[in-house]
């Protein structure tokens, strides 16, 4: 793990890929601006601050500590933040992700892990409307499989929406830029607000595939180890867990755990979010990887220990 950089190492997902291979490893290099960053992960990793526009700091960074694999996490992860500040997205999740690859290529990196999106898909087909969040996923999925060489091998995994906390409630989600739907609830009937819930035309709740963060790092490194015995220069698997909900799922859950409920608005959804599990294909991970925490009691049960933490204490 020594020749490992993993942007985004301070976020949600990079936070607890950090944690876990300093358990098993040691402390690995990292590039974040921590504009969304989980302070308390410092010590799981040796973090660079640094913007991924800045190619003069992170060559630097990527020739001093002799990189040959990188995991790129960062990036920005709200669907419903990319409807509001297309440019902003632009820029970060796709500008600077095309100069960042270009660079990595230039100083002779072997390997290159990309984290991108089972939001691209909708019922087993690629959206017509694709949320720019997720089209400049698919977009940079194009670019690498292009830049792939023998050289260059590239493995692209499709999360499905991350959730869940640590098992003690030490470690979680610090992003305060996006509301996930365990946060909005649990807010909500803390407060005795009302909550929406969307539905499609034919009144179904559209249905969303989850899986615990913890489950998550543990494949990342898994990733991590498999890249080096890769065959072909470029590969995609899609992630998916056995677990299934909607959102009225989830809001029923941690009604039975706080013993508390409130009331449902029940809305119309955006098109961009009408989102669905998929198939299960040939390049589904999950056939030989078990997601054990990937259960709706351990991710809220999980969810609450973090969220009543002391540290979160101006986080509601």
């Amino acid at each position: 793990m020594k020749n490992l950089l993993i942007t985004g190492g301070m976020g949600y997902v990079g936070s607890f890929t950090s944690q876990l291979i300093k358990k098993k490893y040691s402390k690995i290099i990292s590039i974040d601006n921590l504009s969304r960053a989980n302070l308390y992960s410092k010590k799981f990793c040796i973090n660079y601050k640094v913007n991924l526009d800045d190619e003069k700091k992170i060559k630097k960074i990527l020739i001093k500590h002799k990189i040959k694999t990188v995991f790129h996490l960062a990036a920005y992860t709200c669907v419903r933040e990319s409807l509001k500040k297309k440019k902003l997205y632009k820029k970060i999740n796709f500008i600077d992700q095309i100069n960042f690859i270009n660079l990595c290529k230039s100083v002779k990196i072997k390997n290159f892990i990309f984290s991108s999106s089972l939001s691209i898909y909708d019922k087993s087909n690629i959206k017509k409307d694709l949320s720019p969040y997720s089209k400049y996923k698919l977009k940079i999925e194009n670019y690498l499989k292009k830049k792939s060489s023998k050289n260059f091998k590239v493995l692209i995994l499709r999360y499905p929406n991350v959730s869940g906390a640590s098992l003690k409630g030490d470690l979680g989600d610090r992003n305060f830029h996006i509301s996930r739907i365990f946060k909005i609830v649990y807010s909500k009937i803390i407060r005795n607000k009302k909550i929406t819930i969307f539905l499609d035309k034919k009144k179904n709740f559209p249905i969303r595939n989850y899986i615990h963060v913890l489950d998550i790092a543990k494949l990342n490194l898994e990733m991590i180890k498999m890249i080096n015995y890769q065959k072909k220069s470029f590969m995609i698997y899609n992630i998916q867990s056995n677990l299934n909900l909607s959102n009225l799922d989830i809001t029923k859950k941690i009604f039975s755990y706080l013993k508390k409920k409130t009331t449902i608005d029940y809305k119309l959804i955006n098109k961009f979010e009408s989102l669905s599990t998929i198939k299960k294909k040939d390049n589904f991970i999950s056939k030989n990887f078990s997601f054990k925490n990937s259960t709706i009691n351990i991710i809220t049960k999980s969810n609450l220990l973090w969220f009543r933490n002391k540290i979160n204490k101006t986080y509601f």
